[in-house]
């Protein structure tokens, strides 16, 4: 069972000046929930751990967003704890694409790092940068293929990179470990808990225990070519 401990003042503060400066609103629509519960309740004699923040999910959105709160407590010298569970055997199990990988959020998480190098030094997976796009259309015995110059935006994929998802968690992972981020692999989460006021204070995990937690983050990663 994971608990979580009282927030300071200063965490609530940190915590919500993470979603002030990314512009986030904490609702279902923007897939976080970030609740902080007035009473923790009905939970029963369960055995329990204490973190503030509970990252559901061990994917690049889980992991890049633990390491962005480890950051901002760096930079305001406060800390809270952290945790994440990730229903997989261990991180990057269940993160099986060959994707093409927009650079532009790693390269804000990681402005004076070369997480390219990073990503070859630790996991010797190599980012293959794209050198041409071609989009076709397919028949039975022919193919025809689009200008670049009509397609929009979105499928131009200049400055990209062709990577390993899976290799790219684990790294990830190895990086928040370092920051102090405590992740807890095999854990899935089966249910949110709420109390009497219909606040959430946590998840039941499958046939392991409960987490009782002060912050929730979800986390599922959106943008396009399952980059985050």
């Amino acid at each position: 069972m994971i608990r979580t401990s009282m927030f300071s003042k200063s965490s609530q503060q940190l915590l919500r000046s993470v979603f002030q400066k990314s512009k986030i609103k904490p609702n279902v629509q923007n897939w976080i929930g970030f609740h902080q519960s007035r009473a923790l309740s009905g939970i029963g004699d369960r055995e329990s751990m204490e973190f503030d923040v509970l990252i559901v999910g061990g994917g690049v959105a889980g992991l890049s967003a633990s390491i962005r709160l480890k950051q901002m407590c760096e930079q305001n010298e406060k800390d809270i704890n952290i945790c994440i569970v990730e229903k997989g055997s261990e991180i990057g199990a269940h993160i099986l694409s060959g994707n093409v990988f927009d650079p532009r959020a790693m390269n804000e998480l990681f402005p004076e790092m070369d997480w390219k190098e990073e990503l070859k030094s630790v996991q010797d997976s190599i980012a293959t940068p794209v050198t041409n796009d071609q989009f076709l259309i397919l028949s039975e015995d022919k193919s025809y293929e689009i200008p670049n110059f009509l397609l929009p935006k979105q499928l131009h994929n200049e400055g990209n990179y062709v990577i390993s998802l899976g290799q790219v968690c684990r790294w990830l992972g190895t990086v928040a470990e370092e920051m102090g981020v405590e992740i807890y692999p095999g854990f899935a989460a089966d249910e949110v808990l709420y109390d009497d006021s219909d606040s959430v204070i946590g998840i039941a995990t499958k046939d392991v225990g409960i987490g009782k937690v002060r912050s929730i983050i979800v986390s599922i990663s959106l943008n396009k070519n399952s980059s985050f």
